[in-house]
């Protein structure tokens, strides 16, 4: 099996960028009356839920946050939106892509031809939304 090493630091900056950027996203929605939470999903035969990040419950949309726009993360993040949706009933009515930056062209087509939204981190206060459709 092929093994390889992975920095600490690099993994302990994203993870720093993925909460500051999460921060930010609710308290924009704290000012906007919007109470964020994280859902436990319990998966029947799994031992441990699943947890979350930001689940708007007013407006039943559903975030999931990365530190980097790496294509890698990004890919990651779709896929646990997916995984996560199947489980909310009624299903959220958005899940959203949340990034520290813009993605470019690619990953926001790439985001977007699964019907997600996506938010990113435009200098060092503001959130921008660029919807799916």
């Amino acid at each position: 099996m092929d093994e390889f090493g992975v920095s600490g630091r690099q993994a302990g900056t994203a993870y720093r960028r993925e909460r500051a950027v999460e921060k930010l996203l609710v308290e924009e929605l704290a000012r906007q009356g919007v109470t964020a939470e994280r859902l436990e999903i319990t998966i029947r035969g799994q031992s441990k839920p699943l947890l979350t990040d930001t689940w708007d419950e007013k407006h039943r949309e559903l975030y999931e946050a990365k530190g980097t726009v790496a294509r890698a993360k990004v890919r990651e993040a779709i896929g646990q939106l997916l995984d996560y949706r199947r489980h909310i009933t009624p299903p959220p009515a958005t899940c959203t892509v949340l990034l520290p930056l813009d993605p470019g062209e690619d990953l926001t087509e790439l985001i977007h031809s699964c019907g997600f939204d996506l938010v990113y981190l435009e200098g060092s206060k503001k959130l921008v939304r660029k919807p799916a459709a």
